[in-house]
């Protein structure tokens, strides 16, 4: 059978290759490999679970696919152990993906148990549970508060690509980047019957790099996440906030906006939007100008800062990046004078 050049040319390109073609199991896949080989990655996934987690120094990583969990007759999507020199188990983290399914019923509570279960022979911070998904999934997953942390595949994605961006890579591990970058966007992007394509635009990625720096320079004290910078990408994260061992996810976000002359910066405690009432009438935020929302099952501090268009040139808006970074900065600095009374509020 003879085959056109034109079909050839149509059907082989880089952001067609996964598109219909990816299933969850390619998520189990992509980790077991990139937790097993880089320890880039390694390094970075483990950061994400700090304080809840801390991996033991000079032991010997295994991974697991699929492994029976000791609880029940069900398996865990991917199991991560630490082994000492006497090949015995001392810490693990347990990995569960989801693409398109919700939970089984008792599936999220079968997790918890399992990682207390290690927790108890192990120790308190020997063991975590990680629920990975697309973001937009995560946001709408009933139970994942059973899990120490909810890594967002599009998180993944915007470390992959800061290593392509920030990194001097060979030729060959920068292409295995962009083909790990596009199996993951379609994970993202899967929906029945319907095709993703990545794409990415220039203007942004210039204007993140000019960003970071600034960043750098007003909060040196915070980590930002790298952004892949699509269409999409509107909203930059802070990361490094200090916080006690058990303590929720918090993260500080400054949205730019679609082009509209205000938006915010907003500091996220995750799961402890019942607490909302507390921190308005405690005192916390008066004379501050924040106010307190609750944003889906996260609380938010919130203080208006001008919109930003990250299309045009940063010149043109580098007065407003350095406003919403200052505002950035006041948010983290409110955050660790008033930590102590937030952790009491949190704890109920």
């Amino acid at each position: 059978m003879d085959i056109d050049s034109a079909d050839v040319t149509t059907n082989f390109g880089m952001s067609q290759t996964f598109q219909n073609r990816v299933r969850e199991r390619d998520l189990d896949n992509f980790l077991v490999e990139e937790l097993q080989a880089s320890t880039v990655f390694q390094n970075w996934f483990l950061s994400r679970l700090s304080p809840a987690f801390t991996a033991p120094e000079e032991c010997e990583l295994r991974l697991e696919k699929s492994p029976a969990r000791l609880q029940d007759a069900r398996q865990t999507d991917v199991r991560v152990g630490w082994f000492n020199a006497s090949d015995e188990l001392v810490a693990c983290v347990l990995i569960e993906s989801k693409v398109t399914a919700d939970f089984q019923p008792g599936q999220a509570e079968a997790y918890a148990s399992e990682r207390d279960g290690y927790r108890a022979t192990l120790g308190q911070g020997s063991a975590a549970a990680v629920i990975t998904a697309p973001a937009e999934r995560l946001a709408r997953l009933a139970h994942a508060q059973s899990f120490d942390h909810a890594l967002a595949i599009e998180d993944i994605i915007d470390m992959l690509a800061g290593r392509r961006s920030n990194e001097s890579l060979s030729e060959e591990l920068d292409a295995r980047l962009a083909a790990r970058i596009a199996l993951l966007e379609a994970l993202c992007g899967k929906r029945p019957f319907g095709g993703w394509v990545p794409t990415t635009v220039a203007e942004k990625r210039s204007f993140a790099l000019a960003y970071a720096e600034l960043a750098r320079e007003v909060v040196p004290h915070l980590t930002l996440r790298p952004s892949t910078d699509g269409p999409k990408a509107l909203t930059r994260i802070f990361e490094g906030l200090p916080v006690s061992l058990g303590f929720p996810r918090t993260v500080i976000r400054h949205e730019f906006g679609s082009k509209e002359e205000w938006k915010y910066v907003n500091l996220q405690i995750a799961g402890a939007a019942e607490h909302a009432a507390a921190f308005r009438t405690g005192g916390l935020i008066e004379g501050t100008g924040f106010a307190i929302l609750e944003a889906g099952k996260s609380l938010s501090v919130r203080v208006s800062v001008p919109g930003i268009d990250p299309t045009l040139a940063f010149d043109d808006e580098k007065s407003k990046v350095r406003l919403g970074l200052k505002a950035v900065d006041e948010l983290a600095v409110w955050f660790r004078e008033h930590q102590t009374e937030i952790e009491r509020i949190i704890s109920g």
